[in-house]
């Protein structure tokens, strides 16, 4: 069973399926990818599992007979790479794989098909389409705010849910809240939180163009991420348990706020916090009558301040104190090219901090003034 195949183009889709294998495999088939060869088709297929998310992929050769093998993903990946031809020959053996290509040839120990752990397919219930952009706009507005702690494991991930004529993806960490909620008829009421893991692969995968299917049920999400060279389907393990009741977190200010122009203040924030240090992680915030006052001081080194003055003030009066990271990161994933800072007037050293941008609602708990 020979397969001829593009080098460049094996590699790129090699490079995909890999992504979800990890350093740690509790048994040697999950460090492996299994080899698809569909001479019908004229296609390869390349499937790589953990148990907890499998990628599916496949790019176009020439097939003379169909097989199916079972080899070391990343080892094979680094194989395919290191070979200086435009084309790789491709023949599966009895327990062998034969890579050939200009003046190189490899033999690698392959496993069989069998012992590989297929993924389970989902159905149609629950469907969502959405463009590659838009799906990849919204997971970065809200990504950041993902928790990573493990005592804290619903919080690890994106809460992704269609209801009422609306598309929400809500992201916390117990600090801070990032929302992205609006209206989208989606036909289905429908809800998973979707892994960190799966959320970093997915960033990965998608690119600017083409459309991204999306199935949601209780234990899975499926993704098919269209492209020219092939499709990818992604299957994961969803978080189990429910989500925290995140609208009680927004809070609902009553005044008007004050609008900066997202990225000039963004920069603006960074000059500052380059004063902070490890030790002390926080940027004084101050607001006048038409613009917006920054402090961040540090023993380790010395201090900064800035005054950005303001698209549209509130002539609000009040001065807190927050993790500049945090504001970075929110304003960063504005979806719009201005965004409205809002704060309790009465108490806004202790109250949580608002960044409203056309869709994205983010919530920054504020820190102990110095």
């Amino acid at each position: 069973m020979k397969t001829i195949v593009n080098v460049n183009q094996f590699c790129d889709t090699l490079a995909i399926a890999t992504r979800v294998i990890t350093s740690r495999i509790t048994m040697p088939v999950l460090g492996c990818v299994l080899l698809k060869a569909n001479a019908i088709a004229q296609r390869i297929h390349i499937i790589a599992t953990n148990l907890d998310a499998s990628i599916s992929v496949s790019c176009p050769a020439e097939i003379d007979e169909s097989g199916t093998t079972c080899v070391p993903g990343k080892r094979f990946q680094s194989i395919v790479s290191a070979i200086a031809s435009e084309k790789v020959e491709i023949t599966m053996l009895k327990n062998t794989v034969v890579l050939s290509g200009c003046t190189s040839k490899f033999r690698i120990h392959s496993l069989s098909a069998d012992e590989f752990p297929l993924p389970v397919a989902m159905g149609d219930k629950n469907e969502i389409k959405f463009s590659a952009a838009d799906l990849r706009g919204r997971i970065k507005t809200v990504a950041s705010a993902m928790s990573n702690e493990e005592t804290r494991y619903m919080l690890n991930g994106i809460y992704l849910h269609a209801v009422d004529e609306s598309l929400r993806l809500i992201a916390t960490d117990g600090r801070r809240l990032h929302a992205n909620v609006s209206a989208r008829e989606t036909g289905i009421s429908a809800g998973a939180i979707i892994p960190a893991f799966a959320v970093e692969r997915l960033l990965g995968m998608i690119g600017d163009d083409g459309d991204i299917l999306v199935k949601l049920d209780e234990q899975k999400a499926y993704f098919s991420i269209s492209r020219k060279d092939g499709d990818i389907e992604f299957i994961t393990k969803v978080v189990e348990g429910n989500y925290p009741n995140w609208k009680q977190v927004l809070p609902k200010y009553s005044g008007k706020g004050s609008k900066v122009v997202a990225t000039d203040f963004c920069s603006a924030v960074k000059r500052v916090a380059l004063a902070c240090s490890e030790k002390s992680q926080s940027v004084k915030i101050t607001f006048g009558k038409t613009s917006i006052s920054m402090r961040a001081e540090s023993p380790e080194n010395g201090d900064a301040e800035e005054t950005f003055e303001c698209v549209e003030a509130s002539e609000m009066a009040g001065t807190f104190a927050v993790n500049p990271r945090f504001l970075i990161d929110a304003l960063t994933g504005m979806d719009a090219e201005q965004a409205t800072i809002l704060v309790d007037e009465k108490n806004p050293e202790v109250s949580p901090v608002m960044i409203v941008g056309e869709s994205v609602k983010c919530v920054i708990m504020p820190v102990r003034l110095q």
